[in-house]
């Protein structure tokens, strides 16, 4: 799920540039490909609600890591945030 939303992010595939065995040893210690300093510093609804989703599915144990449904949980209720912050502003 992750890396779906790695790509939704960034339009690139994470590791795409190294071989197998090196993305393996990156994913394994928890090595995340760095994301643009645009995209890092944002503030942009959308990109800081992708950036958490990442962080959600990207924990290396899964005991730790968010299920599908809470991280569904999560975008749903800060979609319902942004529609609620804009509506305000779109009804001239």
């Amino acid at each position: 799920m992750g890396n779906i939303f790695y790509k939704l992010l960034t339009n690139e595939r994470k590791y795409n540039d190294l071989s197998l065995e090196e993305a393996q040893e990156k994913i394994k210690t928890n090595q995340l490909p760095p994301l643009s300093s645009y995209l890092e510093t944002s503030n942009l609804f959308i990109h800081v609600a992708l950036k958490n989703a990442i962080a959600m599915t990207l924990q290396r144990y899964p005991k730790k890591r968010e299920s599908a449904k809470e991280v569904y949980e999560y975008l749903a209720k800060e979609l319902s945030k942004y529609e609620e912050n804009t509506r305000g502003t779109n009804s001239n």
